[in-house]
């Protein structure tokens, strides 16, 4: 896993995910080109729109480049939490 500062694991909690535009499929597989809505649950400052690039990746703050091509957004859910 990444180094992330602590205080971020604090902020991290329960975060919301969702493709723009709004896929109901819980089985979406996240891949390159995809929008995803990120919503940090009381860090409004890290809640943004997210597009997948090339290399199946997001780059969020404090955290850097995650790797989420070939996720399902629950999947994501559960490694942010991580962090």
């Amino acid at each position: 896993p990444l180094n992330v500062d602590s205080r971020v694991k604090e902020e991290i909690i329960n975060p919301e995910i969702s493709t723009i535009p709004n896929y109901q499929d819980e089985y979406y597989i996240i891949g390159f080109g995809d929008s995803l809505g990120i919503n940090f649950e009381g860090v409004s400052k890290f809640s943004n729109e997210y597009k997948v690039s090339l290399d199946g990746t997001i780059i969020l703050p404090r955290i850097g480049k995650l790797k989420v091509e070939g996720l399902t957004l629950e999947e994501l859910k559960n490694l942010l939490m991580m962090y």
